[in-house]
């Protein structure tokens, strides 16, 4: 009876949960592309991508005390792309074979 159809409502409550967690992930990923084609537009030569860009910087003199996940946070309104590649990459363990 009553208890049978609370039971259905909470899983459908649940499933509804689940698809709206989906559809943020979409629209997150739609503001980050947003994002990419703003960057994309500014600032840069006609057709330069980011990698281009990046590329064309000066070389950085060598210093011991260089926080690189720090330059590429900082650069990360310069590189949005870039320093998002940089940051998964440089934040993976160093791991060393025994």
């Amino acid at each position: 009876g009553d208890k049978e159809c609370g039971e259905e409502k909470e899983g459908g409550e649940e499933e509804q949960k689940d698809k709206e967690e989906k559809k943020h992930d979409t629209y997150k990923d739609f503001v980050f592309f947003q994002e990419f084609l703003k960057f994309e537009g500014s600032s840069r030569e006609f057709d330069e991508s980011e990698l281009d860009s990046y590329l064309k910087e000066p070389v950085m003199e060598w210093n011991k005390d260089f926080k690189t996940l720090e330059w590429w946070r900082v650069e990360s309104l310069n590189y949005p792309i870039l320093s998002r590649i940089a940051r998964d990459i440089l934040s993976i363990p160093i791991s060393r074979a025994t």
